[in-house]
């Protein structure tokens, strides 16, 4: 748990801003073993990963491909449902605190203003809020890294796709390849165990 301009924020929060009403802030996303930040397409809701090092790389304004149904979108749009999860956690601990620290206020006013001779007596106590720690990610292990033979970026994926998530449009022959040798692999691993399947797509 770490302070933040007067607010309890769970481990792997930051405030880095305020304007108003409104707080910004900052929220770890946990990568896999691999190092590859997950993403979930909003239309057809199938998950890849991206090489996380090259993913921050890129432009703030980056329009990201679904690498299976093409489907393009902002890159905020391609957020994992344990990701959102995760942020609403934080965001929620936030809200908490602002609208108790407005309560404890509100009530200091009632306090000082108070008559003696009113027939209605409020009581309101503050206590030490405790943030949880945030949902952990443990999204399905994706097995099959690629790279995109235009941009040179990273990214893993379940099975055949048609498209790399940063450029778009794969060359027919880039499918093609794929495609056949997600064939053979399958046919390499029946029979396998779990195990020896992942080993064997990898």
């Amino acid at each position: 748990m770490r302070s933040n301009r007067g607010f309890r924020m769970a481990k792997g929060v930051e405030l880095v801003g305020r304007q108003g009403a409104s707080y910004e802030m900052q929220v770890s996303i946990p990568l896999d073993d691999e190092g590859f930040l997950g993403r979930q397409c909003p239309e057809c809701s199938l998950l890849f990963r991206m090489d996380a090092a090259q993913y921050k790389a890129l432009p703030d304004d980056l329009t990201l491909w679904c690498v299976y149904c093409g489907h393009q979108a902002d890159h905020s749009e391609f957020i994992t449902a344990q990701q959102r999860k995760r942020l609403r956690r934080a965001a929620s601990d936030l809200g908490m605190q602002i609208v108790t620290r407005e309560l404890d206020r509100a009530f200091r006013g009632l306090s000082s203003s108070g008559s003696r001779h009113g027939f209605v007596s409020v009581r309101h106590e503050s206590r030490p809020f405790h943030p949880r720690p945030l949902p952990g990610i443990d999204e399905e292990r994706l097995t099959r890294v690629r790279t995109c033979p235009g941009c040179q970026n990273r990214y893993a994926v379940f099975g055949e796709h048609r498209f790399c998530p940063v450029c778009g449009h794969l060359p027919a022959s880039s499918v093609a390849f794929d495609a056949l040798d997600a064939d053979m692999a399958r046919a390499r691993c029946a029979g396998c165990s779990t195990a020896q399947r992942q080993s064997r797509l990898a």
